[in-house]
């Protein structure tokens, strides 16, 4: 073994641990580096910024936007070698399909959306500079169930999606697209049962609330189809969790603070934000960063969904608790270590609770299927 006072500051190897290390130059910021003589590795003071615990909040702040250029500036390491290190790091991460598996409570959906994206990148074997992603999205809860990456929209993309949501045991009662029959025909024959509708139910189903809402009279009737198009879902788990932790049920909690959710409904509706809370476009946002992708980027788009998936809405929760119903707490670093949800108990008048009852019941009401039968003329509200 070799040691010297150059190594004090460091006791073993950053990658072995081994002890046997010895002073190996400076890097371009002048800082010491060292070589260990096992292993045959390089590091410096910085490098422990590239252990596990560290590589997913580099990565994370990647995802969300931030430069290779800045990060590595704060890692004090070349964009060359982060790089490498955050595309590795995301390459070990669970497959986000096979993550949601092992945390999903129950696959009995209501409403799946089948919406596609296309964008631009180099990570093309035939000459192709385009890359086409094709999700199913979960409408209840906005979460994105299963993905596929091909070169451009076609029926074999759409096939493997639809065909590995059957695999995966996802009991969907309907499904919405634009209608292309690409996605339509392994609709048929994969999940032939389904009722199938158009995108545009959501904007009819969006005008009768809104139509509801200017109406005094009439706001009692987005109570009754809150409560009626909740008791339609096969899985209700906020029913069970409400009556084991507070001797309530869905119905009953909704009904006793009707005007508190009449206001979160308003809400809501005002901010005009919920089909599938843009993950469209944040992904086409976010990805249009990514146009000279040279390497595969697949680890990459796994990541970035997952992180979408796995960060809180503004009411403290994400979208695996929306898909669960039940409130619990996980994050990236979670989904990074293969680490499942905690569900978590609160006071019976805590505010985290209220607004999730809440926001289940607005995501509930806000699904594109028939209402309850209406006096009011909705003719006028279907001009559009």
């Amino acid at each position: 073994m070799q040691t010297n006072s150059v190594t004090s500051s460091i006791k073993s190897c950053f990658f072995c641990n081994s002890l046997n290390i010895i002073k190996h130059g400076k890097t371009n910021q002048g800082i010491s580096r060292f070589r260990c003589k096992d292993c045959s590795r390089t590091f410096n003071n910085s490098t422990h910024s590239f252990k596990n615990e560290n590589l997913s909040e580099f990565c994370e702040n990647y995802l969300k936007g931030s430069t290779l250029r800045n990060l590595a500036i704060q890692s004090h390491t070349s964009v060359i070698r982060l790089n490498k290190k955050i595309r590795t790091f995301l390459s070990t991460c669970p497959d986000w399909e096979t993550y949601l598996d092992k945390n999903v409570l129950s696959k009995k959906l209501k409403v799946v959306y089948l919406s596609g994206k296309k964008f631009a990148s180099l990570n093309t074997k035939d000459g192709s500079n385009y890359i086409y992603l094709a999700t199913a999205i979960d409408a209840l809860s906005s979460l994105v169930i299963g993905y596929e990456i091909g070169f451009e929209d076609s029926e074999i993309v759409w096939s493997k999606l639809i065909s590995r949501l059957s695999l995966r045991n996802y009991e969907c009662g309907q499904f919405v697209s634009n209608g292309n029959s690409n996605i339509e025909n392994p609709l048929q024959e994969y999940h032939p049962n389904s009722y199938r509708k158009l995108n545009y139910g959501q904007l009819i189903r969006d005008k009768e609330i809104n139509c509801c809402l200017t109406n005094l009279t009439w706001k009692r009737k987005l109570i009754n189809d809150a409560i009626s198009f909740y008791s339609s879902l096969k899985n209700q788990r906020l029913n069970s969790y409400l009556n084991t932790y507070y001797n309530t049920d869905f119905p009953t909690y909704i009904s006793k603070n009707e005007s508190k959710f009449l206001s979160y409904v308003n809400s809501k509706c005002d901010k005009d934000k919920f089909h599938l809370d843009n993950f469209i476009e944040d992904f086409d946002i976010r990805f249009k960063k990514f146009r000279r992708l040279k390497e595969n980027p697949l680890p990459i788009i796994n990541g970035w969904i997952a992180l979408k998936m796995m960060s809180n809405y503004e009411f403290g929760f994400n979208r695996l608790s929306l898909l669960n119903q039940i409130p619990s707490q996980s994050n990236f670093k979670n989904f990074t270590e293969s680490k499942d949800n905690l569900s978590i108990k609160y006071p019976a008048n805590s505010v985290l609770i209220r607004n999730f009852v809440f926001e289940i019941g607005v995501r509930t009401l806000r699904l594109p299927i028939s209402p309850t039968k209406c006096e009011l003329k909705f003719a006028n509200c279907f001009e559009y």
